[in-house]
């Protein structure tokens, strides 16, 4: 784990400071009272939590910092070839990867137990090596030696090299009995070679059979390309046989049409001729029909003159009646006293 950077806001001693470390060895130095020991705290609190921290979160705000005042540390390390940005107020906290604008951890615990997985320590082990103040060293001396061990073993990763050696060696062992079981299963040299020498006569068999065949290959090849001239010309005379039949029979479907079309012909004419019987004493009856058509039509000539004839002798009656009437009327008046 290498520290990046480190921001603190309002946190302890510190109203607004930034930090950047550099490779290799930072020392701070200040009085005391200055917030030396603070900017380790703000580191472990940053990535613990409150667990980190001396006192409560009302002690953790700056002095003359206001109530509402925002509470913050901001920390960059790299570890395992990866960045990772912390950000932690009192009420929320923010673990970014790489550079990332989505976080991947977003709750106070979460990011705790997020990064807690990353360093693979606890805090009480971060606190007991890495994160080791001045005067907090005793805890070594009061273990024991086989203890002690233990635990810088674990700190300083020798028990994952511990664990995959062991993982070496067991798979190394489980290599060895598999070759002795392979080796056991094997069946005996003297066995193998007599195997060997069948197969080989086998192969030797199969080879003058195969050299048999070729031979019989060739002499087939050859009387093929003999017969081949012959088998063309089968073929051609084959091919016109299939189209002379084809052209036969589709010259016998045509004969077979035009049969039924004679037949269809010959029907419809005698059906003609049936007609032509039939009309001929049609013909006699309406022989009288073109006077008779005039006739009718001077009769109905006439008729429309009676009528109209007819019409005119109502309208004389008519106006007959009216003439009279106003002759009476005419009388009267002839025969009234006259006034004075």
């Amino acid at each position: 784990m290498r520290l990046s950077f480190l921001r603190l806001q309002n946190f302890r001693q510190h109203a607004d400071s930034y930090i950047e470390f550099q490779p290799g060895l930072t020392g701070i130095i200040g009085p005391n009272g200055a917030g030396k020991s603070t900017i380790l705290e703000a580191i472990a609190w940053a990535i613990y939590g409150s667990s980190a921290a001396r006192g409560t979160n009302d002690t953790l705000r700056f002095v003359r910092a206001g109530t509402r005042s925002r509470v913050a540390v901001e920390l960059g390390f790299e570890l395992g070839g990866h960045g990772y940005r912390v950000v932690r107020t009192l009420n929320q906290a923010e673990v970014f990867l790489d550079g990332g604008i989505a976080p991947v951890a977003a709750t106070l615990g979460g990011v705790s137990a997020y990064l807690q997985g990353r360093l693979g320590m606890t805090r009480e082990e971060f606190f007991n090596t890495y994160f080791t103040g001045q005067k907090e060293l005793q805890f070594l001396a009061a273990m024991g030696a086989a203890d002690r061990g233990r635990f810088l073993s674990q700190v300083l990763g020798y028990e994952r090299l511990r664990e995959a050696q062991d993982l070496v060696r067991s798979h190394r062992n489980e290599l060895r009995h598999e070759v002795r079981a392979l080796r056991a299963a094997l069946p005996d040299r003297d066995a193998i070679q007599a195997e060997r020498a069948g197969a080989e006569q086998r192969v030797a068999g199969a080879l003058r059979g195969l050299a048999d065949v070729e031979t019989e290959r060739l002499v087939a090849a050859t009387a093929a390309a003999d017969l081949a001239p012959r088998w063309a010309e089968g073929q051609a005379s084959r091919e016109r046989f299939r189209d002379l039949t084809h052209r036969l029979d589709t010259a016998e479907q045509e004969r077979l049409a035009a049969q039924r079309d004679t037949l269809r012909i010959q029907g419809e004419l005698d059906s003609v001729s049936t007609a032509e019987a039939e009309l001929a004493p049609l013909r006699t009856q309406l022989a009288p029909l073109p006077a008779l058509i005039t006739e009718t039509e001077r009769l109905d000539g006439l008729a429309r003159i009676e009528e109209r004839r007819n019409a005119l002798v109502r309208q004389l009656e008519e106006m007959d009646v009216e003439l009279a009437q106003r002759r009476e009327r005419l009388a009267k008046l002839d025969k009234a006293p006259e006034l004075v």
